[in-house]
């Protein structure tokens, strides 16, 4: 699937053309094209953190008992980093040429997490570093913070770093065995069910810092999107419902005080 961001470049890219064709009398008009819904590129959802735990609880049905736990550990640091899987397979903890922490000290005051330009966006990034982040990464002990933080095996694979879609394809089937369903199955517009990704506890990490406050220009660093667009096209409507049940709620709660004491 294609993010956002080249999906729109693509219809740009197109209706340009499309109103050169009209300019030269190619063709009669430009054709109406409706607005692309986040619906349409955005397959899947947020999940829940029970929806999560979930999750860990099938891992060792899926990859077996041997593998399990690292990659438990691999999904508490997609759920608490934001990470895409490429960017989890590539996290160290001391090659500063990939993905690595930078912890604090007398010249900084915060941990933050090192984003070079070989990475998406082609550009150095220095991002905040997650509390759960943190936790997780400070819970392993010293003398092994050495080489890639996740190392994932499986059966027939040892010593072989799986590739970006083997993993994306192990964590989907642990969101099926999870039954944890992103999209419902429609059968008369043809879409199938589709169960928990990588992306979508990706997606959940996003979630849980709209609505714990974080604002859409943070979350956008944090998520590292090229551009405002994405973040709002994503998570925009998180906000939105987020502010509107705080501000509804608080009206409510000072309307149930005034109708006590008038009561009273």
């Amino acid at each position: 699937m294609l993010p956002p961001n080249t999906v729109n470049s693509l219809l740009a890219a197109v209706m340009a053309f499309v109103r050169y064709c009209e300019k030269h009398g190619w063709i009669d008009k430009v054709p109406p094209l409706e607005k692309l819904e986040t619906r349409d590129v955005m397959k899947g959802r947020p999940i829940t953190g029970e929806e999560f735990e979930r999750m860990l609880k099938v891992t060792s049905k899926v990859v077996g008992h041997e593998y399990a736990q690292a990659w438990k550990f691999a999904l508490q640091i997609l759920w608490e980093s934001g990470f895409r899987i490429s960017e989890m397979l590539g996290f160290s903890w001391d090659d500063e040429q990939e993905i690595h922490p930078m912890w604090a000290d007398r010249q900084t005051s915060h941990d933050t997490v090192i984003v070079p330009p070989s990475q998406k966006n082609g550009r150095l990034q220095e991002i905040p570093m997650l509390p759960g982040l943190k936790e997780i990464l400070l819970k392993v002990p010293e003398n092994d913070r050495q080489g890639l933080v996740v190392n994932l095996e499986l059966k027939r694979k040892r010593n072989e770093q799986l590739s970006v879609d083997c993993v994306s394809r192990t964590i989907a089937q642990i969101g099926k065995e999870a039954n944890v369903v992103v999209t419902k199955e429609n059968e008369s517009t043809g879409i199938r069910a589709k169960y928990a990704s990588a992306h979508d506890l990706r997606r959940g990490c996003a979630a849980r810092l709209m609505n714990s406050g974080v604002s859409a220009e943070t979350l956008k660093v944090i998520m590292r999107h090229a551009d405002f667009a994405t973040t709002e096209k994503h998570y925009g409507a998180i906000r939105s419902a987020q502010a509107a049940g705080d501000e509804l709620q608080e009206k409510l709660k000072s309307k149930t005080k005034k109708s006590v004491l008038v009561g009273g």
